[in-house]
């Protein structure tokens, strides 16, 4: 394997490792769409 390919399969590898970690937390965060810091933050409290 030459240097170029070798490196380019590093970035890749990296990449790959990268998107893996954000499914990850995204995952993990939990979602549901409600904020766990602001609870009571949202567009119908601005209306008041």
């Amino acid at each position: 394997m030459s240097a170029r390919a070798r490196w380019i399969t590093i970035i890749i590898g990296l990449l790959v490792g990268n998107a893996i970690a954000i499914a990850i937390l995204v995952a993990a965060s939990g979602g549901g769409g409600k904020s766990r810091v602001l609870p009571e933050y949202s567009v119908e409290s601005w209306k008041k």
